[in-house]
């Protein structure tokens, strides 16, 4: 069997493969990139980023709730690149279920201009760029890689955020985006402590699938927190509290060290 659709960002290999074995030039939205999608997500070898590109969605006037799933269902987006935008989606459609709308009822005024407006702001989508590697280039000999994660939460959605933060024997750092997540917060009443432990939890369990993937051991992991609540509970006995605190806190401390778990204010987290 000839294996075939080379694709890479180095002209010496690609010179090395004959032209009916290269991955063929895609084309998106009439633009042609020399790159390829796997699971949706593009990358473009000649500048070696990571990227999201959808063909043009067109929208209605007037949304139903089966129409906005239907659209927002065409966004695929498995490492969470745009979990800040999509998540607003998810948002808002938990607005459309409590108000009850049937899914073919025409949404209400203040819900169908936010669902264009959110339409609207797909085309930024194109400007996020995600750099491949989580280093800098071969010439920088790698001392140590730190894997850190983040998790927040607001009374409408919580979500947890990877980053990779490399030390090199020139005295250089970089840090790098990984992946992140993000799910909305229940219809029925929680708390914002209670949100910010699911974050943690989110964070935790992130972290887990993100650290086998690169060969980092947990114990090494750090994780970040704006919640002094959460931080206490990760400190003190889980069988104190009540079973969802308990519970949420028994796992955490099975998985991790108290001393993993930092304190970060709020602000410096929204220019994460």
């Amino acid at each position: 069997m000839t294996t075939r659709k080379w694709l890479s960002n180095s002209e010496e290999v690609l010179c090395t493969i004959p032209a009916e074995d290269k991955v063929a030039v895609i084309e998106v939205d009439g633009g042609q990139l020399n790159g390829t999608k796997t699971l949706g997500v593009l990358w473009l070898a000649q500048q070696d980023v990571l990227t999201l590109r959808f063909k043009s969605i067109v929208t209605d006037s007037v949304f139903t709730k089966r129409t906005f799933l239907q659209k927002v269902a065409k966004l695929f987006d498995p490492l969470g690149f745009l979990a800040p935008y999509v998540v607003r989606a998810k948002i808002l459609l938990q607005k459309v279920r409590a108000s009850g709308t049937d899914w073919d009822e025409p949404l209400n005024a203040e819900l169908n201009e936010e669902a264009c407006q959110w339409f609207g702001e797909l085309s930024t989508v194109a400007q996020i760029y995600v750099p491949r590697c989580l280093r800098l280039s071969d010439a920088e000999e790698l001392e140590l890689t730190e894997l850190h994660m983040f998790g927040d939460a607001s009374a409408d959605a919580y979500g947890a955020v990877a980053y990779t933060r490399c030390l090199y024997a020139s005295g250089n750092v970089s840090c790098c985006f990984v992946c992140a997540k993000s799910k909305v917060a229940p219809l029925e009443s929680f708390s914002i402590p209670r949100l910010e432990l699911m974050a943690a939890l989110l964070a935790l369990r992130l972290g887990t699938s993100v650290a086998k993937a690169l060969d980092i051991k947990l114990f090494n992991v750090t994780f970040w927190s704006d919640s002094m609540n959460v931080l206490c509970w990760i400190r003190s006995c889980s069988r104190t509290y009540k079973p969802f605190v308990a519970n949420r806190i028994g796992e955490i401390q099975q998985l991790t060290n108290p001393d993993q778990w930092n304190f970060i204010q709020r602000s410096k987290i929204q220019l994460i």
